[in-house]
């Protein structure tokens, strides 16, 4: 659309964007009360009545309501959605305090599947969760016993495979190494549910169900299963008196083609929900709650 502005001197001037109509505003080049129209109009108005005139044609046009509660379908109203709905008192807009409070809104909404999130608080809840991981693991390193370490990187580097299996069921059987494994799950599991929940708020953001959320669990589960069968299989193998071949041990290619799948299906899966994390919010109020992005559209 094209905008003409009448000079000092009667004289219309344009045709210009919207957008160069308010650069012009804004540097005082034009005022509100500056004569304005739209290409093919020959009424000329002032300019601020002829960008109301157009906000309200725009709204007339687009969804003017913010949408219902997602927790007690309250209909909700005002120029913008509220921080908590009036009717049951639950959260509605999330977090509000930058990245540090969208962590902390997601941890006390852990089980909190219902309403939206946007991009900004997965993130926000992500980043810390990612530094808290990186930060246990480089304490988890330190802590294992050096020996125990080299001698997994020795099997792991070795061109017998008989060795590296032999190598890794040992280092799973150090009793650091599995103190600090089972450790390591429980702050996991700490921050599954916060994570799943923030994902399934942002999935809904988006206008898309739980369902990826839910695939990318059972496929999870699936990858996990895979690998500590795998890794039960090579620690039954050193067990026995007579350690076999690992093409010999009946289990044992099953368990690796189970690995190798799950962890292509698994990351395909990231994949795609790392995609669906980047995607806008959903302009306007879908069926799982009202935008505080887009609130009307």
């Amino acid at each position: 659309m094209k905008y003409y502005y009448l000079n000092s001197e009667k004289k219309p001037q344009g045709p210009y964007s919207k957008e160069e109509m308010q650069s012009f505003l804004n540097s005082g080049v034009i005022n509100d009360k500056t004569l304005a129209a739209v290409a093919g109009d020959s009424k000329w108005k002032a300019l601020s009545e002829l960008f109301s005139s157009e906000e309200q044609e725009e709204c007339s046009t687009w969804n003017t309501e913010l949408g219902n509660c997602p927790h007690c379908k309250l209909a909700l109203e005002g120029k913008s959605v509220p921080e908590n709905c009036p009717g049951c008192g639950h959260g509605i807009q999330g977090h509000s305090k930058g990245l540090w409070g969208a962590f902390i809104y997601a941890i006390k909404n852990s089980f909190n599947w219902k309403g939206r999130a946007t991009r900004t608080e997965f993130w926000g809840f992500y980043l810390f969760y990612y530094i808290i991981y990186q930060v246990l693991n480089a304490i988890s390193n330190a802590l294992i016993p050096s020996g125990a370490n080299e001698a997994l990187q020795k099997s792991v580097d070795s061109d017998d495979l008989g060795q590296m299996v032999e190598g890794i069921a040992t280092y799973f059987q150090d009793a650091t190494v599995i103190v600090i494994l089972s450790l390591t799950s429980i702050i996991w599991l700490v921050f599954l549910f916060p994570f799943l929940s923030v994902s399934v708020r942002r999935l809904h953001d988006t206008g898309r169900s739980a369902f990826a959320v839910i695939f990318g669990s059972v496929a999870y589960i699936a990858f996990m299963g895979s690998f500590i069968w795998f890794i039960g299989v090579m620690m039954c193998n050193l067990a026995d008196t007579e350690v076999m071949e690992p093409s010999d041990m009946p289990d044992f290619t099953f368990a690796m083609l189970s690995l190798m799948v799950n962890s292509l299906i698994l990351f395909v899966m990231h994949i795609y929900l790392f995609i669906m994390m980047l995607i806008p919010s959903q302009k306007g109020p879908n069926k799982y709650g009202p935008s505080t992005v887009y609130p009307r559209g």
